[in-house]
């Protein structure tokens, strides 16, 4: 089976947030131009970052709503793929190792750091590794499939703040969205 690839998602999902945010510049400039045509003189500019008129915002938010719909059909496929990931069962080399593994009254970091470098991709070896690891004070962080799920998350997080409200804020980059991709980097 494929490993999960969480940075093919935060890929996915930057491009949607670029693709709200030019959405959202495009319409509000719109608006505003709209709004400029009919100002008399001595009226005030209306605001940049801002969507003006009733039907502009609307239709600004059934186009935010469609990324966002696209964005949480992409976190629903992810979180399908992982949990697919997560049950696969073991191979039988690996269920051997853990087997030896847990019979035996002295294990050492390096034996449990190699064992998860052969078999930690499964997760379920991955575990049963991490929990004699520990009956061994051994600590064992977790594994990058949790992590993913963590990840997982926090970019459904970044596909709610697809808003008209974050947006007219000055949310539309999605600071909050780089800063923890950035920190993921850092995990895998």
């Amino acid at each position: 089976m494929a490993t999960f690839d969480i940075k093919k998602l935060q890929n996915e999902i930057t491009n949607l947030n670029k693709e709200f945010a030019d959405t959202f510049h495009k319409s509000a400039e719109a608006s505003r131009m709209e709004v400029m045509k009919s100002l008399e003189p001595g009226e005030a500019t209306p605001q940049t970052g801002r969507i003006y008129g009733e039907d502009n915002r609307k239709l600004f938010e059934e186009k935010a709503a469609e990324i966002r719909s696209k964005g949480y059909s992409l976190i629903e496929q992810a979180k399908a793929d992982l949990q697919k990931q997560i049950t696969e069962a073991p191979s039988q080399d690996a269920v051997n190792a853990v087997s030896m593994l847990s019979h035996r009254t002295s294990v050492t970091r390096p034996e449990v750091d190699n064992l998860l470098q052969v078999y930690g991709d499964n997760y379920q070896a991955y575990q049963a590794i991490r929990d004699i690891a520990a009956q061994h004070e051994i600590f064992v962080e977790s594994s990058n499939l949790e992590k993913s799920f963590a990840a997982i998350n926090g970019e459904s997080r970044a596909v709610q703040s697809f808003t008209l409200a974050n947006a007219e804020s000055g949310n539309v980059a999605s600071d909050g969205a780089i800063a923890f991709r950035d920190w993921l980097n850092n995990i895998n």
